[in-house]
């Protein structure tokens, strides 16, 4: 499944090249991530509710530091975010790709609604909870439990 989402990805990014009316090259990714997020959804669709994403953490580090271009994350706020994101993952590991969709693909919340099946009102609720969450389990230093 993820093989053709990145080869349909690919195509409707060939094809659609001439409608991207970016200035920026931060620009031209967020047009990139929005045909992305937009083929993906798609295959959800398709696929149904029989689909689970899990999002690792290092992959997760890595494409917000690759992201970042000049403006790498500090080492003390790197193990932070790891911290929190391992915390999350563990409790609710559905918070890791709303915030995910949320902060670092700056989706918006009609679009989030529209890959989760929800209205955007709905998607606002529960990424301001997932943050509560992640707030809050910080501030316990909550401890994840791997014993299933």
């Amino acid at each position: 499944m993820a093989e053709d989402a990145y080869q349909e990805t690919l195509i409707a990014l060939a094809t659609r090249a001439g409608q991207c009316r970016a200035r920026t090259e931060g620009e031209v990714w967020q047009w990139c991530y929005r045909v992305a997020r937009n083929k993906i959804a798609d295959q959800w669709r398709r696929a149904g509710d029989s689909v689970t994403v899990s999002l690792e953490i290092e992959a997760v580090r890595r494409a917000v530091e690759a992201s970042g271009g000049e403006e790498r994350i500090g080492h003390d706020e790197r193990e932070e975010l790891e911290y929190a994101m391992g915390l999350l993952a563990a409790v609710k590991p559905l918070c890791v790709d709303y915030l995910w969709e949320a902060f670092a693909l700056n989706s918006t919340y009609v679009e989030m609604g529209a890959l989760h099946g929800h209205s955007a009102s709905a998607m606002r609720m529960k990424v301001n909870r997932c943050l509560a969450l992640v707030r809050e389990l910080v501030r316990k230093k909550v401890r994840p439990n791997h014993d299933g």
